[in-house]
């Protein structure tokens, strides 16, 4: 992203606020009926609008800096979302996020590769629909103890791929929170078929 150098906010700030005193002096004179031509020969007639120049280039200095910091900031944060991004797509066990529904909010291309499936129907896919009919029950106690205890681990089940093919899985999962309120869990699964 360009960063203007605080040189430009100086200097179009000082302009401007020099300006507007400038005019402001003018405007006065005119309704006082005052002779402009000759209060502008005179340097105190300049004084006021230096000031404000003086102020404004000031004002700018720290606006450019706010304005340096905030831009600085937002960069490291993409940066951080871009690694998170390959790390979270680019693992080889599969990674699942669920809402508090179990319904499928995130899946990495791991995910895509084992269930067959492609993102946007995995997206509009309950965890549920996933699993092994026969399994189902003893997914739903699993899924009990992470809300009771916030994480189950070694979970072995079945799942079922989109042509119906059934693999062996095992799965750790834990819960997350956004803004201090449960949003669901995060999943770690690994094809364990043999």
């Amino acid at each position: 992203m360009y960063q203007k150098s605080k040189y430009y906010y100086i200097l179009i700030c000082s302009i401007v606020a020099f300006s507007a005193g400038l005019v402001g002096s003018g405007v006065n004179d005119y309704f006082h009926n005052e002779d402009i031509l000759e209060n502008v020969s005179n340097i105190n007639y300049f004084i006021i609008p230096i000031i404000l120049g003086i102020a404004a280039g000031i004002y700018a200095v720290f606006y450019w800096k706010r304005k340096y910091r905030e831009q600085k900031v937002f960069k490291q944060l993409e940066e951080s979302e871009y690694n998170h991004r390959i790390l979270f797509e680019n693992m080889l066990d599969i990674v699942c996020i669920l809402d508090n529904n179990g319904n499928i909010v995130n899946v990495n291309k791991a995910g895509l590769k084992l269930y067959k499936y492609s993102r946007e129907e995995l997206l509009n896919m309950n965890v549920s629909e996933l699993i092994y009919e026969d399994d189902l029950n003893n997914s739903n106690e699993h899924f009990n103890k992470l809300e009771t205890d916030g994480v189950y681990n070694m979970y072995e089940g079945r799942v079922k791929t989109k042509s119906g093919k059934i693999i062996w899985i095992q799965v750790n999962s834990t819960e997350y929170f956004k803004d201090g309120i449960k949003a669901g869990s995060q999943d770690i699964i690994r094809d364990i078929t043999i």
